[in-house]
């Protein structure tokens, strides 16, 4: 079946299809198998596979329909983007802010630039809730990521960058945190729903 069919039989996941469709083919042009077709085309088929998509329209799930998340995370493989990570970075780390933004109703925004952000725009969205830079972020939710690391100083602990990771690995490091937070915290939404405005 194409997507579109899909779509159609279960539209609680057309709001995901939408948030993404402007990076990818339309529906109709989207093929849907079950993961068992996937060794016809000549690929073998872990058991922990839950799904997979051969870009540039072919997506496929060991259950149809897909869970939401496994959805939002195999049609992020097949967007068009500018590829400036690993193709799973985009997968694990954007799939709940897409599921976010169909919540929320968010259709016109590129996700995919949240990872282009620099520091000073994400620290100017800290700011308004009262966090000096994402290194104060950390330490007050009590996260350690693995850009940073603490160091001793005059004033005690303090989180610093580690210099090995650049500009782009502490914002998508960022971005990564806020979506883990999703669920559980309305200050990770808000700060998103901010960081998303720059996006559009």
């Amino acid at each position: 079946m194409n997507l579109e069919g899909l779509l159609e039989k279960h539209p609680e996941l057309r709001r995901i299809y939408n948030v993404l469709k402007t990076f990818l083919p339309p529906p109709n042009k989207i093929q849907v198998f079950h993961l068992s077709e996937l060794e016809g085309f000549g690929f073998r088929v872990r058991a922990t596979v839950m799904a997979c998509a051969l870009p540039p329209d072919k997506l496929f799930f060991r259950e149809i329909p897909p869970d939401p998340h496994t959805f939002a995370h195999e049609l992020i493989h097949l967007c068009k983007k500018l590829q400036i990570t690993h193709e799973e970075v985009y997968g694990y780390n954007l799939a709940s802010v897409v599921l976010f933004c169909a919540e929320e109703g968010i259709y016109d925004v590129n996700i995919f630039k949240l990872f282009e952000l620099s520091e000073e725009q994400v620290n100017k969205v800290l700011q308004r809730y009262g966090f000096d830079t994402i290194e104060d972020y950390y330490e007050v939710v009590g996260v350690i990521p693995y850009t940073h690391e603490l160091k001793a100083t005059s004033e005690g602990l303090k989180l610093v960058k580690n210099p090995r990771y650049s500009e782009r690995d502490v914002v998508i490091a960022f971005v990564t945190e806020l979506s883990a937070g999703l669920p559980y915290f309305e200050h990770c939404r808000k700060i998103l729903r901010d960081l998303i405005e720059l996006c559009k």
